[in-house]
Parts: structure tokens; sequence; C-alpha cells
């Protein structure tokens, strides 16, 4: 299979694609080389081919030049974090050591989530698992922050596609085409979004009792800077379903104070995140 034809049946799955190298780097070069003022700044705004993965297009015609002005592609990238799946993939090492597989079992048993049937990349060194993020949530990429021998992509990074090849070897997908997209576990996305910066004066509540425990979490939610406000929702989320789980506050006051602090942003719409929060299981009463 070409590389062009590998790149399709992705697209075709309604996935943002752009061609890749046996380095697995993007085959395009640079729109702007260093000495470029726009170099590191532009993201395709300046319509020219040449910004990696803020290349890539779900459009098949726009694809197809891509690949014909890059006929020394041998694969295909896919841009994490984009609509309509909002892709996080996991990069699971099995090299030099470090079993990446084990390590994201030995995390579901700690932090009691099963690693759902998704659809599975055999990889050179290893397997990518794709997962679908909550809509407006940003999860970082990441090397090895929940373990080693995990990284992770999301918006901004990618994943080598199935029926690419790079240096090392053959990019296979190993399960069915049609299988569906899993949604990431809600306590590994917990482990995966930084925590929100508190302000100092909420650092400095000592979380004694519920009030307080509410009011910190109420404020640093508040307090949330543009561009960060839907992941610090759905940890504010997060801490109160752990208030929830402790008896200290009722499911319905928790989505309700959540709802009215997220509506200062934007009315109406933070309650799917607030949803998606307050409903993923907490262990032993904490996350």
């Amino acid at each position: 299979m070409s590389a062009l034809l590998g790149a399709l049946a992705t697209q075709a799955r309604g996935y943002a694609v752009f061609p890749t190298t046996l380095k697995k780097l993007p085959a395009i070069a640079s729109a702007h080389p260093k000495g470029d003022p726009q170099h590191g700044k532009c993201r395709g705004e300046c319509g020219r081919l040449g910004h990696g993965v803020y290349d890539a297009t779900t459009d098949p015609d726009k694809l197809a030049d891509m690949y014909a002005a890059a006929p020394w592609a041998t694969g295909h990238g896919i841009a994490g974090g984009r609509a309509p799946h909002y892709l996080f993939g996991l990069d699971l090492d099995q090299k030099n050591g470090l079993d990446g597989v084990a390590r994201l079992a030995e995390l579901a048993v700690k932090h009691s989530f099963t690693v759902p049937d998704t659809i599975r990349v055999q990889t050179p060194s290893g397997w990518h698992l794709w997962l679908s993020a909550p809509p407006g949530v940003q999860v970082p990429n990441s090397v090895g922050k929940v373990a080693p021998g995990i990284d992770g992509r999301s918006s901004g990074g990618y994943l080598v596609g199935p029926g690419s090849r790079s240096h090392k070897g053959f990019y296979r997908l190993a399960c069915p085409p049609d299988s569906p997209l899993a949604a990431v576990p809600p306590q590994l996305l917990a482990l995966l979004l930084p925590p929100p910066v508190q302000p100092r004066e909420v650092r400095d509540v000592r979380p004694s009792r519920p009030g307080k425990r509410i009011e910190a979490v109420l404020t640093t939610l508040l307090a949330a800077p543009e561009g960060e406000r839907n992941n610090t929702l759905y940890w504010a989320g997060c801490r109160m379903a752990e208030l929830i789980a402790d008896g200290l506050i009722s499911e319905a006051e928790a989505e309700s104070l959540l709802s009215r602090a997220a509506d200062r942003w934007a009315p109406g719409n933070a309650a799917s995140t607030i949803r998606s929060a307050l409903s993923a299981p907490v262990q032993g009463g904490r996350r």
C-alpha cells in the first residue's frame, strides 16, 4: 500500500493527516526556516505548506497535493486533539528495558480503571492506543509523565498512522478497521492533566472543613486564565466528585456550584465537561 493510500484510509475515518518521512518527521520542508521572522510562530496562516502537524487535513484533494509535493513520503501523521474525534494517543514503548504496556496495566490497577478496548496500532517499538478526550479539554503532550515508557500525543502532537514505514519498520493496524474509538478513562485523564496554578490565598487554605475545601476549588476555578478554563473546570469537577464520594456535598449541589462559576465565562457551554468530571469513579473517596 502506498503512503498516500494509507493516509487516505485514515483520513476517511475523519482524522486530519499529513505526510511523514522515514524519520517520522513531516515530509514537507518548513515554510519558515530558521532566520525567518515567522519561524516557530506561523501555524499555517500564511497559506503555504510546510507547518508540520498544522498542515494536517481532512480534505482528500489537499492531501493528494501534499503527497505530490513530497513524493519521498513513506507514511502519515495523524493530528491529535482535532474534532470530531479529539484524538489522544498513548505511545507505549517496549524497548531498552521499558515496558509501557505493563506500566499502563499497573496504573489501571492502582487507580481503578480499565484499559479500554480501542483502536490499536503495532509500532516498531511497541504499541499506540487511540483514545478520545472530552471536547474542549486540552490534554498536554507528554513524555513519561504518568510512568516510564508511556508518552501522550494530543493537540499540537501527532501519531504515526497505520501503513506507515519508518527506518525501524512498519506501523500496522492491530484491530478490525471499523473498531470504535474509546474514551480516555477519567482516572487516567486526571493523571495527565496538570493541576491548575492556585493563587497564594488558595494555596494557604487548609481543607480542614468541607466549606473551605469547596471555597478553595471554586476560587481556583474562577481564577483560571483564558485558555485554561475548561481544563480547570474538569479539575474542579474531579475535586467536587471527591467531596460527593465523601458524603460532604450532593451531586446536584456540586453541579449547581460549578455551573454558576463557569457561567461567568461562557453561559451554558460547560455542562458536558461538568458531567464528565462528576461521573468519574473515585477510588476510596479520593482520586
